[in-house]
């Protein structure tokens, strides 16, 4: 199964656990493949360097680093504009078309809204959670 994951549950899997990082230890365990592009990268080192969050450049590289380094690499040839409301949402579809990703996880209104897009299915953690837990989860 191959999953990408939107930067505010990357975000609170990092630094504020529960289901989020659920879903990030079932990729360190390799049952889950992440999809992650440049762009991806770039918005979670952008919101990881907010002063709230209090983290020195070097933990930020560090993490985003890290991040990287348990995802497959991936570098999208088509670039979509589905997401009119929040154009920086777009690069999320672009990594899961890309990758066939089968999910798209999120907690954004907006690309919820869409609720799938070509093959992806976008939903919330809880409901991904809960995809994980079932015992015969989604068809790979």
């Amino acid at each position: 199964m191959t999953v990408v994951l939107d930067t505010n549950v990357v975000l609170s899997a990092i630094l504020f656990g529960g289901k989020p990082k659920q879903v990030l230890q079932r990729v360190l365990a390799g049952s889950i493949r992440m999809a992650v592009s440049e762009p991806l990268l770039d918005e979670l080192r952008g919101v990881l360097q907010r002063p709230r969050f209090g983290l020195t450049s070097d933990v930020v590289r560090s993490i985003v680093s890290e991040y990287a380094g348990i995802a497959t690499w991936i570098e999208p040839s088509e670039h979509f504009s589905v997401v009119r409301e929040d154009p920086s949402d777009n690069p999320f579809i672009d990594c899961a078309v890309a990758s066939k990703a089968d999910f798209l996880v999120t907690s954004d209104k907006h690309l919820l809204s869409l609720a799938t897009f070509r093959m992806t299915k976008i939903i919330g953690v809880e409901q991904f959670v809960q995809i994980l837990h079932s015992e015969k989860g989604p068809k790979q």
